[in-house]
């Protein structure tokens, strides 16, 4: 079991910087150590949606800032919002019916899946 300390979740945020910055995945670690702690699903879920939100504007804006974003790259990321709000709107109904089992399951499955596609895409 991974502890939840200053240390611990210092040494996890920089995991996911890096892996934010590298591979664009800052997610898998901060999700490893929520899940390890045996916290409520709706805990989890603010936790990981806190730091993924930070993570990300900061390396939106620092891509921009460094010329790594185009227009035409935030161009075709709009016409694909209505996809993602689509999924928000089922994943989050689907939120409030899973028990915390399936929640485990289903967060270990996604985290398992992005590091084997990962593994593949390389």
């Amino acid at each position: 079991m991974l502890k939840r300390d200053s240390l611990g979740s210092a040494t996890i945020g920089l995991l996911g910087g890096f892996f934010c910055g590298s591979i664009g995945l800052p997610g898998p670690p901060t999700a490893l150590l929520l899940g390890s702690q045996g916290i409520e699903k709706e805990e989890f879920r603010r936790l990981i949606v806190i730091f993924l939100t930070v993570i990300e504007f900061l390396t939106f804006f620092y891509f921009i800032w460094v010329g790594m974003i185009s227009t035409d790259m935030i161009v075709l990321s709009l016409k694909l919002l209505p996809a993602m709000v689509l999924g928000f709107v089922v994943g989050n109904s689907i939120f409030g019916r899973i028990d915390e089992a399936s929640f485990r399951r289903m967060a270990l499955g996604v985290i398992m899946a992005a590091g084997i596609a990962l593994i593949l895409a390389f």
